[in-house]
């Protein structure tokens, strides 16, 4: 497996702080508004923009991902054996320890009840945690599997993959936005999806190819001066205008497969890449908080679940923003600082972080 040694990236790192940092918001502006259903116009909006703005966090680590993944070269079996062995097994490893956490966390912190027949379905994957941000665990573990597979493809058939990617993308992406436009527009008519692409990787997988080709494009200096910094403004303002419309409208979520995350992820990234960094201290704040990305997206839940139960936030008499501000911050922090003292003990730093 053939890996160029180039120079740390730090337009990656800035790229994972802010997806953590959306994730936490998204978990927090939830905890309290869940906690508070009944809300004024004002502060429904509050809970739809924080909500639409922390939408964008997960499909900017898939970016990445693909980015970086995509990009290695598995050209033997032993390339093969060897991601897997190094990236795919820890992955599960990580995974598994931290169910275990998580369900210790359940039974004797939490109190809730949770059967060690419904613990062995999850470790083997049969049934999803109850936690809002697992989900996403076996989720990368399944794209860590193939990843070695879609590289081969996508370096060695670059143009027919992007044209099997556009094709996907208008059945995971632009046919459901066209049934909300049929909505909005008050038309009795819905278009229903009988195209099935079992192989496409749904939306996770559009998120890593575009991560790849964005790549592609960025690294090639003549393709990176035709993205204008004002334009992809632009786009993303309108389109993150609509998307606020939209579920204001018509009192909807927005999921990972809406064409609004989409194009204003896309937007966000492209232009993450594009930000100049000549600080030195910048530069080593955000390395240290970045390799710990992952560690804080595992640990960041059970500290938001136990702020609500301690009721350390919830019982002050803060207005509703605020509150979502204390639990992203304290959460964000708290996350960070543990995920920090766990790195410095390698074995957790690996097995535990899945820091390598």
């Amino acid at each position: 497996m053939q890996e160029v040694k180039h120079k740390r990236n730090y337009n990656y790192d800035i790229i994972r702080v802010i997806a953590i940092s959306l994730v936490v918001i998204c978990h927090s502006v939830e905890m309290v508004y869940f906690e508070n259903s009944n809300v004024s116009v004002q502060y429904n909006l509050f809970y739809i923009l924080c909500h639409s703005i922390s939408r964008l966090g997960v499909p900017l680590f898939l970016y990445l991902t693909g980015t970086l993944l995509l990009n290695k070269k598995f050209e033997t079996n032993n390339d093969i054996k060897k991601f897997y062995k190094h990236n795919f097994l820890t992955l599960i490893i990580v995974c598994e320890i931290w169910y275990m956490c998580y369900y210790l966390l359940d039974m004797f912190v939490f109190e809730k009840t949770l059967y060690f027949k419904e613990f062995i379905q999850i470790v083997m994957f049969l049934k999803p945690y109850p936690l809002s941000h697992a989900w996403y665990l076996p989720m990368i573990i399944g794209i860590y599997l193939t990843i070695p597979f879609i590289s081969i493809l996508v370096n060695k058939y670059s143009k027919a993959i992007k044209y099997i990617m556009y094709i996907n993308i208008f059945y995971v992406f632009i046919v459901p936005f066209i049934n909300i436009v049929l909505e909005l527009l008050k038309v009795d008519y819905q278009l229903i999806n009988a195209f099935n692409m079992p192989f496409g990787g749904g939306c996770y997988g559009i998120y890593l190819l575009i991560g790849y080709y964005i790549s592609q494009r960025y690294n090639n200096e003549k393709g990176s001066k035709k993205w204008n910094n004002y334009l992809l403004i632009l786009i993303f303002a309108l389109t993150f205008a609509f998307n606020i419309f939209v579920r204001y409208k018509l009192n909807c979520d927005s999921w990972y497969n809406s064409l609004t995350v989409l194009v204003c992820s896309y937007c966000i990234y492209v232009l993450s890449l594009k930000i100049k960094i000549n600080s030195t201290i910048v530069k080593k704040w955000l390395e240290k908080l970045s390799v710990c990305s992952f560690g804080v997206y595992l640990i960041h839940k059970p500290i938001i679940n136990l702020l609500n139960k301690l009721n350390l936030i919830n019982n002050t008499s803060y207005v509703l923003p605020v509150k979502v501000l204390l639990y992203f911050l304290l959460s964000l922090i708290i996350s960070y600082i543990l995920a920090i003292i766990i790195s410095k003990f390698k074995p957790l730093k690996k097995y535990v972080l899945f820091i390598k």
